[in-house]
């Protein structure tokens, strides 16, 4: 278990309180904080369920203070969100919230680089509202807006997509 303060020299604040047990680790409370970052993460790994929640605004510019060795672009996450996530039965999954993204990468995730341009989603409980998402991965750029929801035991997606071209196989 740990409960205490950091302070990243030149960078932000954070609290921390997280503890370990045998059987889990949640981090009850992550507050980062700095001139362009105001941001709480909470997450808990039991058993097969997680559960994390995200409020706030954080900056890449602020990751890039903590996180040495990751060339972070200038991009940005706000919003207020929860999710219940059932590993061992997705469809029992469940958000709740808003979410707002501009400019993230994920160089270092994906076999090919992978950048939201712009995001902008709503959940409700089983249903996750995509308001508009602009897209990269590789050289392709994808826009798409619509509805993904799990009625019963399936995943609906009802989304418009438009891209220039796509290959099925590389996603």
């Amino acid at each position: 278990s740990f409960d205490g303060n950091i302070t990243v020299k030149d960078g932000p604040r954070l609290a921390v309180d997280v503890s370990q047990n045998r059987d889990h680790l949640t981090i009850n409370k992550l507050s980062i904080q700095d001139d362009v970052s105001r941001a709480t993460i909470s997450m808990a790994f039991l058993e097969r369920v997680l559960e994390v929640a995200f409020s706030g605004s954080l900056s890449e510019r602020t990751l890039d203070k903590i996180f040495s060795g990751y060339r972070f672009r200038d991009g940005w996450m706000k919003g207020d969100i929860r999710a219940h996530i059932e590993m061992d039965q997705p469809m029992k999954s469940s958000t709740e919230g808003k979410l707002e993204v501009d400019h993230l990468s994920f160089p270092w995730q994906f076999g090919k680089p992978f950048e939201i341009d712009r995001l902008s989603l709503t959940a409700m409980g089983k249903r996750v509202k995509v308001d508009s998402a602009d897209l990269r991965y590789g050289d392709k750029h994808f826009s798409l807006t619509g509805d993904v929801s799990v009625p019963e035991d399936k995943v609906l997606f009802d989304l418009d997509v438009s891209t220039e071209s796509l290959n099925i196989n590389e996603i």
